[in-house]
């Protein structure tokens, strides 16, 4: 059973993906005018772009002419007086016009070329942009907004091979009761569902699908060096992937840091046989060096050419203007913390795309419920094991990613005053580790009957959080639903949530995407969700005990 439930979740997981990415506007996803000039620049030029130097590409500030693009976070919220998607879905000239300009012909003549803007996302390291690179070669010929799919797709993808790579680290390497258990399976392929944030982080361009493809990687690793110490290669393997992690984004460093950490104190904690605390250390420090002789060449030419390991163009902004200290003193108040650490959070489960259109903040609360539920499940599993197990793991890679978020946000206060933070769907790029956390949360039998009840309600509500934040979503690209200057919320134009429209909003949406092929995808992804659920746990709700139980750690 446990097999075959596996299929229909991940078919779920995939179909999700990929209507989001069929209605979802070019250069709607967060960065994606500075990650596509990033790939065109390189896929053009065969040269890395520079920061400082480096400029979003013309093609990008031409679509501005002809296309919607995102909403802004300063009223009025449209983008330099361009077109936003109300305005777009009431002008038939202009939908006809970019139909003709990007959905029928192909992308020969478009070539980079510098513009006025520089491009930020230069500041990241090169590896992601080099691997898209090729597939933007062989899309070549293949109208504009085809060719944003496919790049989108190939993004997509790489995330959740991260995230099933990570499942099968976990399945083959961990105890049996847990690999065993249908809860576990469940949780963790549920976990796209549950944090509703997955689907937009990673369905578009952008760096972080393939930071999840190698946290699955590098977490299956260290899990199988855990697992069989005497296959020394395994040490290089892991180290390897750390580095190549370094070469897709800087929020590597912390992540390969604590992966380091973990194994050099797992090593030093085993003092009753000193041989075998030897080797750990000898693991440790091999997996430590690979890393840095992989990746760590590109954050020493950062602080040779800026004078900052990271590179991150808001860090070299406020080293210039006096450093954190400094600024802090003058700007710090307690509230600015309270509120960037509660964005962090609510971004985290869900913001939706570059627009930043709101739902109501209360509707965030019982899914958020539901995951600290279930993280403190998760906690009651781990206080029972020894903090050098492979169980406390997934934990020594997310703390120091939290470190590293929180000190953004004193340095966004330092820097502006504010209680800005860096976006909370960053931290899916650990989604692999995050998975497990779930499905451990799930594992272990719930005995209370009010319990039990709760937390299905909640899971439900979770599932209908997920589909309410699509539709909207949905309906603010068709023109629908509008972020007005008084509001940051979404502003349905017609009753009933615009469901009453539904053959305007899709003859608006198949000018800029796929929308009928969107809604089967879908409807095919929640009907494979539904029957991986019956199959993972057959005759039982997901929460009622009796499915497939787990044995204690």
């Amino acid at each position: 059973m446990l097999i075959r439930g596996f299929f229909p979740l991940t078919t779920a997981v995939l179909l999700i993906g990929i209507a989001q990415i069929l209605i979802l506007p070019p250069f709607e996803g967060f960065d994606e005018t500075a990650h596509y000039s990033y790939v065109l620049e390189i896929a053009d030029t065969r040269a890395v772009p520079v920061f400082g130097r480096s400029t979003i590409a013309k093609v990008v500030q031409d679509y501005h002419r002809w296309g919607p693009m995102p909403y802004t976070s300063v009223p009025p919220f449209n983008e330099n007086g361009g077109w936003t998607y109300r305005t777009f879905s009431a002008d038939p000239g202009a939908q006809e016009a970019y139909r003709q300009r990007y959905r029928l012909s192909d992308l020969s003549a478009r070539r980079y070329e510098p513009s006025s803007e520089m491009n930020w996302e230069a500041q990241h390291p090169p590896l992601y942009y080099a691997l898209l690179a090729p597939i933007m070669w062989a899309t070549n010929g293949l109208p504009f907004n085809g060719q944003f799919f496919v790049l989108r797709l190939a993004s997509y993808l790489l995330a959740v091979f991260g995230l099933l790579i990570g499942l099968y680290g976990t399945l083959r390497f961990f105890q049996a009761g847990i690999a065993s258990s249908g809860r576990f399976m469940a949780g963790a392929l549920l976990y796209p569902f549950l944090v509703p944030m997955f689907v937009p982080e990673f369905g578009r361009i952008g760096n972080d699908s393939l930071c999840t493809f190698l946290v699955g990687v590098a977490w299956t690793a260290l899990l199988a060096l855990v697992e069989q110490p005497q296959r020394k290669h395994l040490s290089v393997v892991l180290g390897f992937v750390l580095g190549l992690g370094l070469l897709t984004k800087a929020l590597f460093l912390p992540i390969a840091a604590g992966v380091c950490v973990y194994l050099l104190y797992r090593s030093l904690a085993l003092r009753t046989d000193e041989t075998l605390m030897k080797t750990r250390v000898r693991q440790a420090l091999t997996v430590t060096a690979i890393a840095c002789a992989t990746g760590g060449w590109w954050y020493a030419y950062k602080f040779f050419a800026f004078n900052s390991i990271t590179g991150a163009a808001e860090l070299i902004n406020l080293d210039a203007q006096g450093g954190l200290l400094v600024n802090l003193q003058e700007k710090f108040e307690i509230r600015h913390l309270a509120r960037g650490v509660a964005a962090l959070i609510a971004s985290g489960y869900y913001t939706g795309t570059w627009s930043l259109t709101r739902l109501p903040e209360a509707s965030y609360l019982p899914g958020l419920l539901l995951l600290a539920i279930l993280a403190a499940r998760c906690f009651e599993r781990l206080r029972r094991v020894r903090f050098t197990e492979r169980e406390w793991a997934p934990l020594w890679m997310a703390l120091p990613v939290a470190a590293g978020f929180l000190y953004f946000t004193f340095a966004r206060i330092a820097l502006s005053g504010s209680g800005n933070s860096l976006g909370g769907w960053y931290f899916h790029v650990l989604s692999p580790v995050f998975a497990v956390l779930v499905g451990l949360g799930l594992t272990r039998p719930i005995s209370s009957r009010t319990a039990r009840w709760t937390m299905t309600v909640l899971a439900a509500y979770a599932l209908v959080f997920f589909m309410a934040g699509q539709w909207a979503q949905t309906t603010l690209y068709s023109g629908c639903a509008i972020k007005t200057a008084d509001s940051k919320y979404y502003v349905f134009t017609h009753g009933a949530f615009c469901l009453t429209r539904l053959s305007d909003i899709v003859m608006t949406l198949g000018v800029i995407g796929w929308p009928r092929l969107a809604a089967a995808c879908f409807v095919a992804a929640i009907l494979c969700l539904a029957r991986g659920l019956i199959l993972v746990a057959p005759h039982q709700w997901l929460f009622v005990d009796g499915d497939l139980p787990a044995q204690p750690i």
